[in-house]
């Protein structure tokens, strides 16, 4: 039978993703920023200054976006090479939740309403109406921001219940395990083994393994 701590482990884990997906959904829905919001900015404004670095105007605008995704793809891939697949769904999430955020300031590079943190200076505060306009597409920015907002959603509902296992019993292979089950699924047994996917056990590995 299952062990019943490691249950009772695994529907928190489902409890947490359920609040967190529900935060990431904030900025697909509207244009507050939700949970990552904070996180988000300040990778934004980061972006700016790394890229910066390169001496390329269009690239240090375009810099704050490409950051505020960049970095929750390096957490997907950093949770990924851990084995932890609660953290995968978290970080895709994140990015989910980037990509909302990403899509309002895209759909306002024309009418310019939103509240700005400024770095640069006068007529170009805003980076996607720069961006649009450079490359002849300032008059497509409704059509964008819904094309990303839309990958926004499909990351946030698909990826993390295909990256959690979408069941309580998948969470038992998110983290490191201190034990292998038996291909029975009887018991566990006292061996110890190194990671999520138990390759020393004779039992199941991990969920899409």
């Amino acid at each position: 039978m299952p062990d019943p701590s490691e249950t009772r482990r695994s529907w928190w884990r489902l409890a947490l993703l359920a609040v967190v997906g529900w935060q990431a959904s904030v900025p697909l829905r509207d244009s507050d920023w939700g949970l990552f919001g904070g996180i988000t900015f300040g990778v934004h404004e980061l972006g700016h200054l790394v890229f910066m670095l390169t001496g390329n105007e269009f690239l240090t605008v375009a810099g704050g976006s490409l950051l505020q995704l960049l970095v929750p793809l390096g957490a997907v891939w950093l949770m990924r090479e851990r084995g932890d697949a609660l953290g995968v769904a978290v970080a895709v999430m994140w990015l989910a939740a980037s990509l909302g955020n990403l899509s309002w300031y895209i759909g306002d590079a024309r009418e310019l309403v939103l509240p700005l943190v400024s770095m640069g200076g006068e007529g170009d505060d805003h980076d996607w109406s720069y961006l649009l306009r450079t490359v002849d597409l300032l008059e497509q920015e409704k059509r964008i921001a819904r094309w990303v907002r839309g990958a926004g959603w499909g990351m946030g509902t698909g990826l993390p219940l295909k990256a959690s296992g979408a069941s309580a019993d998948s969470f038992s292979w998110s983290t490191a395990c201190s034990c292998c089950v038996s291909a029975a699924g009887s018991a566990a047994s006292s061996r110890p083994c190194p990671g999520p996917g138990c390759p020393d056990s004779d039992g199941p590995g991990p969920p899409g393994a």
